[in-house]
């Protein structure tokens, strides 16, 4: 098993290549969260989300749904878990509805959508990163 240290490592790691797929596709410059480490926060808020990234052999997706939802709530944000096992690609979970919502900010998530049950699971890129573009035009547009 990972030590601490070590393990606080490879999760700075794979913050940072998510980050870099992230703007290197969108051109979205997300910073990291270093709170996250108080065992307070998420790995970083971007455009109404709430991303957690997890980079482990052990999928423990309920417990890191959890995890996420929690911060989620706190900042009124929509949860996003991203995590990768060694040799596959990089999978993106967040609320079906949710992708509904990013397109059309223009209601907040029921509570029962939040829920691990209502889920969906898409690939970090090209699905997730055009989403974050789409979100992203928005944005724009709204300023």
């Amino acid at each position: 098993m990972m030590g601490g240290k070590m393990s606080r490592n490879k999760g700075a790691v794979a913050e940072r290549e998510v980050f870099n797929i992230i703007r290197d596709t969108t051109g979205i410059d997300i910073m990291r969260n270093l709170d996250q480490y108080q065992g307070t926060d998420s790995d970083a808020h971007i455009l109404g989300f709430c991303i957690e990234v997890k980079r482990v052999e052990q999928l423990s997706l309920k417990t890191w749904w959890d995890q996420v939802l929690q911060v989620a709530r706190e900042s009124r944000e929509v949860p996003v878990l991203i995590y990768r096992q060694s040799r596959q690609p990089w999978r993106v979970m967040l609320p079906w509805a949710s992708t509904s919502y990013m397109l059309h900010d223009d209601t907040a998530l029921a509570e029962w959508m939040l829920d691990f049950e209502y889920t969906q699971t898409i690939l970090l890129d090209p699905m997730f990163t055009m989403l974050l573009s789409e979100s992203q035009a928005g944005a724009d547009m709204m300023q």
